[in-house]
């Protein structure tokens, strides 16, 4: 039995009130959901140290059969040198044409090198920092970016003597400084996670 056989009429704009208070309460809802959409599209939350390790091992990954192929170039082109300076003045002594190519050969092998690391630390540069450990990732970053500079020096010096010029410092002095630095950035990457990068 409706209300209007009970002699009860329905209340005026009750249904037109309903309708308004649904399209409302779904504008509403709508904004809502817009709002939390583009919060997280320009006010992401802040990366984690975890979620930035993670990111830097595999920039880390990516990078180190390059790095490791350089290093290696470097290693037997130094060794080369050395091998063939001490064999100046003896019977079966190298040429000056050899030496030069050998000194040549190192100072390019050691500027591939620099690129290289310069390559791998940009990327590790573009990833997100975490907010409460950016300071240090910012100190490894330095310190790669010292490393390479490093390398550079390294290869001035192999320039320095193919020019005829005395290097300031000796072989040696400059290796030891950058294995120095290279040690530092090594533990600061550890600590941060990144257990798989190598510099």
């Amino acid at each position: 039995m409706s209300q209007a056989d009970n002699g009860e009429e329905e209340p005026r704009g009750t249904s037109g009130r309903v309708k308004a208070w649904t399209g409302i309460a779904a504008a509403v809802a709508g904004i809502l959901t817009l709002g939390f959409f583009l919060w997280d599209r320009f006010f992401p939350p802040d990366t984690t140290l975890e979620e930035w390790a993670g990111k830097a091992n595999n920039v880390c990954d990516s990078n180190v059969g390059t790095l490791h192929a350089a290093y290696n170039e470097t290693v037997e082109s130094i060794k080369a040198y050395r091998e063939t300076r001490a064999k100046i003045g003896t019977p079966d002594g190298p040429t000056e044409e050899s030496l030069t190519a050998v000194v040549n050969q190192a100072a390019e092998d050691l500027d591939l090198y620099s690129g290289a690391q310069r390559k791998f630390k940009a990327e590790l540069a573009s990833i997100e920092r975490p907010d409460d450990h950016a300071a240090k990732v910012d100190r490894v970053l330095g310190l790669m970016d010292k490393t390479s500079q490093k390398d550079a020096e390294i290869s001035s010096y192999f320039q320095s003597i193919a020019s005829g010029e005395v290097p300031e410092k000796t072989l040696p002095e400059l290796e030891n400084q950058r294995n120095e630095v290279i040690a530092q950035a090594e533990e600061e990457l550890k600590s941060l996670g990144a257990n798989r990068c190598l510099v």
